[in-house]
């Protein structure tokens, strides 16, 4: 596939600029292989918009082509990287989270855990806050920078008004 076939296809997936359907969205991938391979690296680069829009079954079928999820890690900070306004979103990102959470060795699991719990508690993403944390993900992290999950939470609470992040660590923490 040439490069300008895949940022279309990246935008399509991440825009929906006409509201498409999950399924819609789905349904144009495929037109777009059947006329032209998608390698095992495309694959990979259409998981990326998926994750930021929290699309749980575009990325479900994405993961369905995809043989090497090495890279299942570096999608969930993806995923996390982006503060979701409504519970709905919210809720999906936190879905997406624990779909590529599946494809995490338990050898690397804590420190990929606490990782994310860094970016989820500075966007105070509640939904995947609760999830990291029961999954394993250590409300006490301390980050490379000194600073802990507890304060990084504060971020959330100054910038959006959301203190729920913040509530939640402190309840883990006692």
């Amino acid at each position: 596939m040439n490069d300008k076939t895949m940022k279309n296809l990246q935008t399509y997936i991440g825009k929906r600029s006409l509201g498409q359907s999950d399924a819609e969205v789905i349904e144009h991938i495929q037109k777009v292989e059947a006329k032209e391979e998608i390698s095992q690296e495309e694959w990979k680069k259409l998981a990326y918009p998926s994750c930021a829009n929290s699309d749980v079954e575009i990325l479900k079928y994405i993961f369905g082509k995809v043989t090497d999820t090495s890279m299942a890690k570096e999608l969930i900070l993806h995923t996390v990287r982006f503060r979701q306004k409504s519970i709905e979103y919210q809720l999906k990102q936190a879905q997406v989270v624990k779909i590529l959470l599946e494809y995490i060795g338990d050898f690397e699991k804590e420190r990929i855990l606490n990782e994310a719990l860094v970016n989820a508690a500075w966007f105070g993403e509640y939904e995947v806050i609760k999830l990291l944390i029961e999954e394993g993900a250590k409300p006490d992290y301390v980050c490379s920078n000194g600073k802990n999950i507890l304060e990084l939470s504060q971020n959330a609470v100054e910038k959006f008004g959301d203190n729920r992040g913040y509530d939640y660590i402190v309840s883990k923490l006692r």
